[in-house]
């Protein structure tokens, strides 16, 4: 006890008390301060230990030191009628009041933003029921029947995807077991799924035989199963009966105000156009495919006027045509997406079409609105899920980004879209950890599309990702290409390449003003960025909407010019 005491007299517990206290307040402020600077993870990381060495340190100072009104002496050698440890313990009591007060303050202005459609996210990842519907194979004598067949087993996909109490497995990685003939069980395990929804498709002029089967896929075991010999006419109402069947099996219980029964056209041969015409879109191999796509989506149009998903589909077709949008392809987009959200308010995929459309037009008020509707619409879409992790990311609102982004892969983990913008979303966090190894993950599962991804380039120049960078980025001189060649020639201050690759860059790709800016800024051109910034916003680049949250440009953030540029688009605060 008579340490205890001793301890107490010299202070020491107290002036602990206050170290730790005062410590974490300012490990919270540097926390909130350091990434608006850009600051590398490693300082704050630095700052963490030396604070953290520093306690023992203090520690042993209390014990052996004492202040005085002469100054600092050690405790051995002041008398107790020279000691004011009693006026330094009041001193230490107001200190760690003080600063649990401002602990107080740090932590609400740090206090992470939550919002419905977030904690929906984290709601999601505890639903017990779970399922993918596997392509449903065609069985028809013509090849060509394959896009009837992919379309059934898409549309069965979606009818699912609007139950929020059912987690359903995107597309993407459904139709990742296409033709091949693995065990049931392993892919239930794969897609960590309890249940799978197969079948097959055969038909034969206006003549169709459908088999569907629910498999329960820790067991392999039939739930149901039913045989469909119907005409074309009622394949509306087949699949109805197999979403229906599947509910009831699966014990789901709908809400007054729920629906899976969302026909957008009950024209047969418009829904047939449809169906080719997705199945083109989904093929988008980088060829003539988006093109064959459009012309099938027009078909449909032109068949029913009021085929609501005709519309939508023929928007994301115009949109991959363009850079800009002052194009006419963007025209045609924007067009036809507020077409289809005008014949279909409830969809989700329509509503948050009209949002990138209404951010590329620095509309983000306007594209948050519909961005929060579509997410209560259809909140376990995979599309939905990874196009809100997007703008979110834009919006600089990043621990939303990165939750969507996450949610969309859970529920489509092969889905490259939805893993390339959360790689996005890592990077413009600056968690560049996070971007590193999802770069990885990337390249194992997509080493064709590497060059694609403009965070990728910026690592190269640092990173010990290997090869497979180097590769990304030496082959052909793309644009993505270019702008990491021009900043590979900075860092070895190799300014002739660095001219002539922007001058190429310049020659080659005017219609692309933001990558430019991003090059004239990775070498610190400072004026030239702007200019290449604000021509950027007179055209209307679709890039132009990272600009508030893009790292290269910190150096632009202290110009007016920029400043004046960012209240031009007016983001939301």
């Amino acid at each position: 006890m008579k340490f205890i005491d001793e301890l107490k007299r010299r202070n020491v517990i107290k002036a602990t008390i206050a170290y730790i206290v005062v410590a974490w307040v300012l490990l919270q402020v540097i926390a909130i301060v350091l990434p608006n600077f850009g600051a590398p993870e490693w300082v704050f990381k630095t700052l963490t230990f030396v604070i953290t060495i520093g306690l023992p340190i203090w520690i042993i100072f209390s014990w052996i030191y004492e202040v005085t009104p002469e100054g600092i002496k050690k405790t051995s050698k002041v008398s107790e009628e020279q000691s004011i440890t009693a006026t330094t313990n009041k001193r230490l009591n107001i200190t760690i009041i003080i600063t649990l007060i401002i602990a107080i303050g740090v932590s609400f202005i740090n206090k992470p933003k939550t919002n419905s459609s977030l904690r929906s996210i984290t709601n999601k990842l505890t639903i017990e029921n779970s399922i993918a519907v596997l392509p449903f194979v065609n069985m028809s004598d013509d090849i060509e029947q394959e896009y009837f067949a992919d379309g059934l087993s898409e549309e069965l996909i979606n009818m699912l995807t609007r139950l929020p109490s059912l987690k359903v497995i995107g597309r993407t990685s459904s139709f990742a077991y296409k033709g091949k003939n693995e065990d049931l069980r392993e892919i239930g395990k794969a897609l960590d799924v309890e249940y799978l929804l197969e079948g097959s498709v055969r038909k034969s002029g206006n003549k169709i035989r459908i088999t569907a089967q629910l498999i329960n896929s820790k067991d392999g075991s039939h739930l149901w199963s039913k045989t469909f010999d119907r005409s074309l006419e009622d394949i509306f109402e087949i699949q109805n009966e197999i979403s229906s069947s599947v509910v009831n099996a699966l014990s789901i219980t709908l809400s007054k105000d729920q629906s899976l029964f969302k026909n957008d056209t009950k024209n047969s041969e418009a829904y047939n156009y449809f169906l080719r015409g997705r199945y083109y879109y989904e093929l988008n191999k980088g060829g003539t495919e988006t093109d064959e796509a459009l012309k099938w989506f027009n078909e449909a149009i032109k068949a029913d006027p009021s085929f609501s998903l005709a519309w939508t589909y023929k928007s994301m077709c115009s949109w991959r045509k363009t850079n800009n949008s002052n194009s006419s392809m963007f025209a045609q987009a924007k067009k036809a997406a507020f077409k289809a959200f005008e014949l279909d308010p409830t969809s989700g995929i329509a509503t948050v079409n009209v949002a990138e459309i209404l951010d590329s037009e620095y509309d983000f008020y306007g594209a948050l609105e519909k961005i929060e509707m579509a997410l209560k619409l259809e909140p376990n879409n995979p599309y939905v899920l990874r196009n809100a992790g997007r703008f979110y990311t834009i919006l600089g609102r990043k621990d939303e980004s990165i939750a969507f982004c996450k949610s969309a892969l859970k529920n489509d983990p092969i889905q490259r879209t939805a893993l390339n913008y959360l790689i996005a979303a890592f990077y413009y966090a600056k968690q560049y950890d996070n971007v590193k190894m999802k770069i990885e993950e990337f390249i194992d599962k997509y080493p064709q599309l590497i060059r694609n991804i403009i965070p990728i380039n910026v690592l190269a120049l640092e990173s010990d990702l290997g090869p497979s960078i180097e590769d990304a980025i030496k082959a052909n001189y793309k644009l993505t290409e270019l702008y990491a060649k021009v900043l590979q020639s900075e860092k070895m201050k190799n300014k002739q390449a660095e001219r002539e690759l922007i001058s190429q860059m310049i020659k080659n790709y005017s219609d692309n003003p933001y990558m430019i800016a991003l090059s004239f800024a990775g070498i610190g051109n400072k004026i030239k960025a702007m200019d290449w910034l604000e021509k950027s916003y007179y055209t209307k680049d679709k890039e132009l909407v990272y600009v508030n949250v893009e790292p290269i440009f910190k150096e632009l953030r202290t110009m007016d010019r920029f400043n004046n540029l960012i209240k031009k688009m007016n983001f939301p605060k």
